[in-house]
């Protein structure tokens, strides 16, 4: 009962006291709006340029298979555009030329070595 008691008494003594009330009220409000503010760019989304790749597959695996469903998705086309090419000297000048964003080589046996370990 004492428990109860003293804490009457003492949100009977905050609220009596209204400029500490009034801190305890505007500050988390002004806090918000701060922090809104400043961090509004993070949140409001963006909307990226669809940009190229290379892609070069050497594989016949089953893992190599997937990888090309994933990049076929609907999801993935609208992000980037993928273009095969057929040589690994060509996708990787290109990259370092910066003719094109990425280069991705899948090579010969790579199903096979990530099974295996």
């Amino acid at each position: 009962m004492n428990v109860l008691r003293t804490a009457y008494y003492t949100i009977i003594k905050s609220f009596r006291d209204t400029k500490t009330l009034k801190i305890q009220m505007l500050l988390p409000i002004i806090l918000i709006l701060i922090l809104g503010t400043a961090l509004n760019s993070f949140f409001t989304p963006t909307n990226f340029e669809k940009f190229s790749v290379y892609y070069l597959n050497e594989d016949e695996g089953t893992l190599s298979k997937k990888f090309d469903e994933f990049l076929n998705n609907e999801e993935i086309k609208s992000l980037i555009e993928i273009k095969d090419i057929k040589s690994y000297e060509k996708g990787k000048k290109d990259v370092e030329n910066g003719d094109i964003a990425a280069f991705i080589h899948i090579p010969e046996d790579f199903s096979s070595n990530i099974q295996s370990g």
